[in-house]
């Protein structure tokens, strides 16, 4: 099959596209192919030459989305709603990555994807919002929330993951100071990279 990767140099992007090309032609690129807010180019470039698009592209950065409402809804929100529309006309399959930052912690128990939502936080709504517009105008996307990711590669946002941060400081010998009301699952990008393609393959 042949897939195109929105996203593909980034912290879980790079590792969605080390996996999906062992198995399948993929074709990968970000802004230096079209800028993903431009749903029209998105368009045009998409014709019916994939049979899915996985898009690993996201506003990340938490602190800054509560000054930067306005980019973080277009990039979490507007454009993979138009995207998942465009694919759903083409009759392509559409996968998106979304956030355990959907929930509000308060459950003392795992979460599970039927769980009701209660975005704390700019970044965390403007998931939420996106995952419903998704499925609204595609029902047949995949939308996978993922939590704590570390990898090979850091996050661009940030400069570094949790695992990355804690390393450095360590080898600097730096004080290392964690929260204490904080539960999350670490995920590594390529595990959640072997499960995106058996979602892919299996339906």
């Amino acid at each position: 099959m042949k897939i195109y990767i929105i996203g593909s140099t980034g912290q879980l992007g790079s590792d969605i596209l080390r996996i999906f090309e062992k198995k399948h032609k993929v074709v990968h690129g970000g802004k230096e192919l079209f800028d993903v807010r431009n749903t029209d180019a998105f368009e045009s470039f998409i014709g019916n030459k994939f049979d899915a698009v996985i898009n690993c592209s996201a506003f990340l950065d938490v602190p800054l989305a509560e000054n930067s409402v306005r980019e973080a809804i277009l990039m979490n929100m507007s454009a993979p709603m138009k995207i998942a529309h465009v694919c759903r006309k083409k009759n392509i399959r559409f996968i998106h990555f979304s956030t355990d930052y959907v929930f509000d912690g308060e459950k003392r128990t795992p979460y599970i994807e039927t769980d009701k939502c209660n975005p704390l936080n700019i970044y965390g709504m403007s998931k939420y919002i996106g995952e419903e517009g998704i499925l609204e105008v595609n029902p047949n996307a995949s939308v996978l929330r993922v939590s704590g990711l570390y990898g090979r590669v850091v996050s661009r946002a940030k400069g570094y993951n949790f695992i990355s941060l804690f390393l450095r400081k360590a080898k600097e010998d730096d004080v290392i100071e964690v929260v204490s009301d904080e539960i999350l699952t670490p995920t590594y990008t390529l595990n959640a990279a072997k499960q995106t393609l058996l979602v892919f393959e299996n339906g």
